[in-house]
């Protein structure tokens, strides 16, 4: 079999330069010092070490990695068991004993390993989700200090959330490019860097005296793996020599002069450089042919053919047809809900049926059985679904847009596979694995995203796919700064203002949010609650209307996942795969804060947790308030937590007091707290909820102040401003704040 695989690479003219070896005890295949790895072991089945080499390979990782940060010298030669030497390197995956680093390890499911090899414990974070953690400032900053080679362990071809990454994972990668464009760090592709380390160790040169100056003549290469070779200029790419600053050297390799073009040199006050140049950038996209075959991991450039186009067209002006004959003969005097409802819908059709079939032929939605619409509204998507699948369902709360959809569905031909039901997204009136696909298009808005993702979890079939769609911050920010003074767009920066301010509260663990349940969920929020709930995220499609940034930030969030199991599993599993109580606790409270309360909640039931454990009540009160099952009138249910004695039952007890609009008793509790940023967010939102303006408005600048708070204590800032209707100070701070935000001076993250 490998004999087979490297003759079909060959024939390909696929050279690999490097081979990274390891898997579990399954993989036989791998060569190192485990007990199950027979690849060098002649005589067994496994054994194909000794094809590697005719190959080409010169590079073998032989499954160890390291929790040191980099190395000085990153090659090492090792000897296979015929006696042919290759090089090896280590892998640098994460300690866990890095708290910031265990945090987003748990915080995606990643498990730890026990021990690495230097005795420390360490976590494996190999998916592109975790690179801000391997790519940390610290990190970096340690390799360049030291002037180490760094290989990182990572999978960013592999796992179900290639195509997008989290947002603190993206700014890593902007922070190595600003090093790099710095000319701190040097950013390689693996099999470049290993060559460029090998070949500087093997180096042989000398220095020849000129009437011109002195020459550094590199004479060969020659190490234990590849013996003596003759050097190239693109074996030496990289090579850089330093003399004192007075002396002008040139650069040779066998006698012959590099041209002056292909190096590149540098000076201080003290020395000059000169090295060869490296090698020019590849930008070429290698997984465009791959992702052409993949219809759920290519979300672009398969738009539908023209013949269907105008069918869809046609589709279309019949439902418009019907929908002004509605409006011609309804009664002038109809209820302001039932004229926005139909308002709405002649506004998706006058956008066109065909934009939506588009979306759902560019998803892979195609030649699929039963789909479901979670919030239908007017039955657009539902219609484009049905013009492309067997069947469309859809649930709507509102029976004024049931009828509207249900009357166009019946307009094009469509009634008896497109079928609009009032109901409730987080009770659907479905059996379980009804249907092949789900999709939501803004109905996060109104409910609780993992209850939501619960049921959509439960009608699915398993291997089904969810598309979702949800206006995020980048367009509640964009409403802010376009803000022109008139009395309508004041209007859509208060409301923007206050969104920004109830996800606040949301992340404090605050149920009751101000003015209903509209927020500011981010991906990250919306990606691991879905996992929660037993999605593996496949992608960011990119779809919708207005799917473009403010500032970076994206204005409509889109993901397409797939169930992997049912939420029950997907809890089990967590619950098996933690070591001790503590790490089920921390995955608890890592659940509330991503905005999936309810699952929280089961992991809980499900992990048999001592009783009287104040930690773990702790965290199942604070699941329980988020998710809003707590009641006011129910005082018993307070007694644990009045009884725990730390600082951390109190902020809680006074969030809960926040969330029952218990004011003076919130306030009360947190004048007895250490002062701290939480609890300083705490006293503004129960100034806030008691309208003390002037109260809240100094709380929020003294937090501004002390902290110089994120999105949450900027946004309860200028609430108060707006509040105490100090309207020059709340232009100013506005756009201090939508400036901060633009130039990341300010996180979304700190809530």
């Amino acid at each position: 079999m490998a004999a087979q695989a490297l003759n079909e690479l060959n024939a390909r003219d696929v050279h690999l330069g490097a081979w990274t070896n390891h898997g579990s005890r399954h993989n036989t295949q791998n060569m190192g010092r485990r007990e199950f790895m027979r690849g060098d072991t002649p005589g067994t089945e496994s054994y194909h070490s000794d094809l590697l080499w005719d190959y080409g390979l010169r590079f073998l990782h032989l499954a160890d990695d390291v929790a040191e940060i980099g190395h000085n010298v990153i090659t090492e030669p090792r000897a296979i068991e015929n006696g042919q030497f290759f090089y090896t390197w280590p892998r640098f995956t994460t300690l866990l004993d890095d708290e910031v680093a265990a945090a987003r390890a748990h915080s995606i499911g990643a498990q730890p390993r026990l021990t690495a090899a230097s005795g420390r414990p360490l976590a494996q974070v190999w998916s592109a989700s975790m690179l801000d953690v391997q790519i940390s400032e610290a990190i970096l900053n340690h390799a360049i200090d030291n002037n180490l080679f760094v290989i990182l362990g990572q999978h960013l071809g592999s796992q179900g959330s290639l195509p997008d990454i989290d947002p603190p994972a993206a700014e890593a990668l902007r922070l190595l490019k600003r090093h790099q464009d710095d000319g701190k760090i040097l950013v390689a592709r693996t099999t470049r860097l290993l060559r460029y380390a090998a070949n500087r160790a093997a180096a042989h040169w000398t220095v020849r005296d000129t009437p011109e100056g002195p020459v550094i003549d590199i004479l060969k290469l020659h190490d234990i793996v590849e013996g003596e070779r003759s050097p190239t200029i693109e074996a030496l790419r990289g090579l850089t020599f330093e003399a004192p600053r007075s002396v002008k050297f040139r650069i040779a390799f066998a006698g012959e002069l590099i041209d002056e073009a292909e190096l590149h040199r540098t000076e201080n006050d003290e020395a000059c450089t000169a090295g060869i140049r490296w090698h020019v950038p590849d930008t070429t996209d290698y997984s465009a042919e791959f992702r052409k075959t993949q219809p759920h991991l290519s979300f672009s450039g398969r738009p539908v053919q023209e013949e269907e186009e105008m069918r869809f067209k046609e589709l279309n002006a019949k439902a418009l047809e019907w929908l002004n004959d509605v409006d011609r003969t309804e009664d002038a005097n109809a209820d302001k809900d039932r004229a926005y409802a139909h308002r709405y819908t002649i506004g998706r059709y006058n956008v066109g049926l065909e934009r939506y079939c588009n979306v759902m032929n560019q998803l892979g939605f195609t030649s699929l059985g039963r789909g479901l619409d979670v919030g239908s509204g007017a039955g657009h998507w539902m219609n484009a679904y049905a013009a492309l699948n067997e069947r469309a369902d859809g649930v709507e709360m509102r029976a004024d847009f049931v009828d509207l959809a249900n009357g166009v569905a019946d307009a094009i031909g469509f009634g008896d596979k497109s079928v609009s039901v009032v109901g409730d997204a987080r009770k659907l009136p479905y059996e379980e694995d009804a249907f092949d696909t789900v999709w939501s298009h803004g109905m996060m808005m109104f409910v609780e995203q993992d209850q939501m993702f619960r049921e959509m979890n439960r009608v699915l079939k398993t291997n089904g796919y969810m598309y979702l769609a949800y206006t995020s911050l980048g367009h509640r920010l964009h409403t802010m700064s376009a803000y022109s003074g008139d009395a309508a767009s004041n209007r859509h920066r208060s409301n923007s203002l206050r969104m920004i301010y109830n996800q606040g509260l949301y992340k404090l663990g605050i149920f009751a949010t101000l003015r209903g349940r509209v927020r500011g969920y981010a991906r990250e929020d919306i990606q691991q609650t879905a996992r929660y709930c037993g999605f593996a995220t496949l992608g960011a499609p990119a779809l919708q209307d207005a799917a473009q940034r403010w500032h970076g930030f994206e204005t409509t969030i889109d993901i397409i996942a797939q169930k992997t199991g049912t939420r029950a599993e997907t809890i089990a599993q967590l619950a098996e795969t933690a070591r001790h109580d503590k790490e089920l606790i921390a995955e608890i409270n890592r659940a509330t804060n991503f905005g999936a309360p309810e699952a929280a909640l089961d992991l809980h039931t499900v992990s048999e947790l001592p009783e009287g454990d104040a930690a773990a009540h702790r965290a199942y009160m604070a699941a329980a308030l988020k998710a809003g099952r707590l009641r006011k009138n129910r005082p018993n249910e307070l007694v644990g937590l009045k009884k725990d004695d730390s600082d951390a039952a109190r902020l809680l007890l006074a969030t809960i007091e926040v969330n029952f609009a218990r004011w003076d008793t919130a306030l009360e509790i947190i004048g007895d707290l250490p002062r701290s940023r939480d609890a300083a967010l705490r006293e503004v939102a129960a100034h806030l909820g008691a309208d003390e303006n002037a109260k809240a408005l100094a709380s929020a600048e003294g937090l501004v102040a002390d902290w110089d708070d994120g999105f949450f204590g900027r946004a309860a800032y200028l609430h108060a401003l707006e509040l105490c209707e100090e309207q020059d100070q709340l232009d100013q701070e506005t756009e201090r704040f939508l400036s901060d935000a633009a130039a990341r001076v300010i996180e979304f993250s700190r809530f």
